[in-house]
């Protein structure tokens, strides 16, 4: 398959951006999505990273629609191309991806699960920054928080 054009791809994620800024959230997605359309297929490192970046941007856009399906979705798709690139190795990159993924199955009730996520997120900040950098132990205070949240409900109280 030849590789697209890296300056259409490049002009999209701008205009999306553009739309992003005007608080035009469907014509980001429009944009973001072609360029995710033209980076399909490819597994070259920094198209991965720039399909994983898109699939992103598209989440938080529906997102901010209150789209819940498209939110998870993207997400997941972002989370997958990440992997795909980063494998076994610990980045921040996942780590931010998997602290996002989780703050949104947070905010929709999925509990258990965004658990799991914030715990991948703690995983990949103790590896790349430590124990004792801040994002690490906030992230660590927010899934004890969260873990006590689960422990009151289920308590009644």
């Amino acid at each position: 398959m030849q590789k697209p054009n890296n300056e259409t791809i490049t002009q999209l994620i701008s205009e999306a951006a553009h739309w992003e800024a005007a608080e035009r959230p469907k014509k980001a997605i429009e944009c973001y999505g072609k360029a995710i359309a033209l980076l399909a297929n490819i597994a070259a490192k920094e198209d991965l990273l720039q399909r994983a970046s898109c699939h992103r941007a598209v989440g938080t856009q529906w997102r901010l629609l209150g789209k819940l399906k498209q939110t998870g979705e993207h997400y997941h798709k972002a989370v997958a191309d990440l992997k795909t690139v980063y494998g076994d190795s610990h980045h921040l990159d996942l780590a931010e991806m998997y602290f996002i993924f989780g703050s949104f199955l947070e905010q929709i009730w999925k509990i258990k699960l965004a658990e799991q996520y914030y715990q991948k997120a703690w995983e990949e900040l103790r590896v790349c920054l430590g124990e004792t950098h801040a994002h690490t132990v906030k992230v660590a205070q927010k899934i004890a928080s969260l873990s006590q949240a689960v422990t009151n409900l289920h308590s009644g109280k």
